[in-house]
């Protein structure tokens, strides 16, 4: 009897263990080149830049400029420095169109292959590279570009990835096909540096269209990678390979606290720098959270004015501890009316710029986004104006605002 019984628990852990491995499975991701990055919502990573050679470049090309340009960036885990070279091939102040790559990682620019510039229709100059980073499993290709833009009295050079890994993965007992980014361009992909521009994202095709298209990037399968990501109504954690390559889905059990609003609609995004960004909704001014320290990313108010005209205000905040939930916990947050206008005013060289603000009780600034339904023959908004008057009430002038 006491065989049986140790035989039938033996069974019971062993098939324990195996729904355990089959629900949090490892699935393997291909890789991809985006057929079209301008679709990818990236922030990508700044490179350092300078007009005279860096210390560490042990060789160096022949250039044709006499005012090259030089730069460095940081790629893999742990980081490592790359150089590079922006150069101009038809002479001093014709235009940086040749890009010199330290892609074999030896500190020397003299032995790698010149890339020419492809220009896109904004006036960018791109330089798609490839390199190997190691993982340490042995190296894998990484694909990006460097684009560079120049303007009066700026400059700015950036790496972006041109792919992701993209498979099909179970959420639950539903399966989507997703997508890893490395949005912030260091070649690492399971990248959780605080900061919102800075979070790596996996996309999940919730909708199951078969692709990641330009409208895709604004619905709600857009997810930071951080502690947890929100799918459908559920919340799951991920596990990414540095390299991208594979991915670990689990679903953990969480005890949620509630944030209370003072409004019973809401419909936006809120975000922790630990816990992630979600897309919440609510009719009745609650909202379950997993606890945390949260902001309000993303929101809009509307109001009615006498005429029946709606209009539409909108906010992306960045920050990130506007209210804090706790286990089991109620949380109550107020936002919106009433809302304090502000003016300022900032001289540069003999003109003087204004700009107006809608800040709410919460400290949240909003910007006037379109009334509804838009007038025939008028703009989504009226443009606000601004009236210079002297100390005796005397209009000395008018100016309207621009939106944007």
């Amino acid at each position: 009897m006491k065989k049986i019984f140790f035989y039938v628990i033996m069974l019971v852990l062993f098939y324990g263990c195996l729904a355990v491995k089959v629900f949090s499975a490892e699935t393997f991701l291909d890789f991809s080149i985006l057929r079209n990055p301008e679709e990818l919502p990236i922030q990508g990573q700044n490179c350092v830049l300078s007009d005279t050679v860096l210390p560490d470049i042990a060789g160096q090309p022949k250039y044709v400029s006499e005012k090259p340009l030089f730069g460095s960036l940081k790629l893999g885990s742990p980081k490592t420095v790359r150089f590079f070279v922006l150069d101009e091939s038809g002479g001093t102040g014709k235009g940086y169109d040749v890009l010199y790559f330290d892609a074999n990682f030896n500190n020397d620019l003299s032995d790698d292959i010149p890339v020419k510039v492809v220009p896109d229709q904004y006036g960018r100059k791109n330089f798609p590279i490839k390199t190997l980073i190691d993982y340490g499993q042995g190296p894998c290709q990484y694909d990006g570009t460097i684009t560079a833009q120049f303007w009066s009295g700026g400059r700015q050079v950036m790496l972006q990835t041109t792919g992701y890994f993209t498979g099909r993965t179970k959420f639950g007992d539903r399966e989507y096909k997703i997508a890893v980014v490395d949005a912030n361009g260091n070649g690492v992909f399971n990248d959780k540096t605080v900061g919102i521009r800075n979070w790596d994202i996996i996309l999940v095709d919730e909708k199951d269209t078969g692709s990641f298209s330009a409208e895709y990037w604004s619905s709600k399968g857009y997810c930071v990678y951080r502690k947890y990501i929100k799918v459908g109504r559920d919340y799951f954690t991920a596990e990414i390979s540095e390299d991208g390559s594979a991915i670990n889905i689990t679903k953990p059990d969480i005890t949620f606290g509630t944030l209370r609003l003072n409004q019973k609609t809401f419909n936006g995004t809120v975000y922790s720098n630990d816990i992630g960004l979600f897309d919440v909704e609510t009719n009745s001014g609650n909202i379950s959270l997993p606890p945390g320290k949260y902001g309000i990313w993303h929101n809009i108010i509307s109001q009615k004015d006498k005429s029946g005209r709606e209009w539409i205000m909108e906010t992306y905040n960045s920050r990130a501890s506007l209210f804090e939930i706790k286990e089991g916990e109620i949380t109550d947050f107020a936002y919106g009316e009433p809302f304090t206008v502000k003016l300022r005013q900032r001289k540069q060289g003999k003109d003087i710029y204004f700009d107006i603000s809608f800040t709410d009780i919460a400290g949240l600034t909003y910007q006037f986004s379109r009334q509804s339904p838009v007038p025939p023959g008028s703009m989504e908004l009226p443009t606000p104006k601004l009236k210079i008057m002297d100390n005796n009430d005397r209009l000395l002038e008018e100016k309207t605002f621009e939106f944007g």
